[in-house]
């Protein structure tokens, strides 16, 4: 089993996965779980705010409070409902979640640049 971790709760964006077979012990710290190896301590990202600070970079977003999305598995964007769609193998629209009020203008922005993309031309 792998928990995501990283090395300092604050300021440290790279996100680990740390294996519990190194793991000596854990402990809590200022209500933060911290797994403890032979040569360094790490601290589990048990939030979706904190996951979402790490996941960035890999194309990860918060669109609602509810979730974190890969924006590199989105295949489509439905504005009337604020929701985005995730198909299966066959293409099916298997799973979705829900886009804030908030960020329903990001992600139509990002779907026309995917669409554009994808098309090869560049609408700006």
């Amino acid at each position: 089993m792998k928990f995501p971790v990283t090395r300092d709760p604050v300021h440290d964006l790279d996100l680990i996965l740390l294996d519990v077979e190194e793991v000596l012990y854990m402990e809590v710290e200022e209500r933060t779980v911290v797994f403890h190896t032979a040569k360094e301590k790490f601290y589990l990202l048990d939030t979706l705010s904190e996951l979402a600070k790490r996941m960035g970079q890999l194309g990860f977003q918060k669109l609602d409070r509810i979730n974190l999305v890969n924006l590199n598995k989105v295949t489509d964007f439905d504005e009337k409902t604020s929701k985005v769609y995730f198909n299966d193998e066959q293409g099916n629209r298997a799973k979705s979640t829900t886009v804030s009020y908030a960020n329903r203008a990001l992600m139509a922005e990002h779907m026309r640049l995917v669409r554009n993309t994808a098309s090869g031309t560049r609408n700006l």
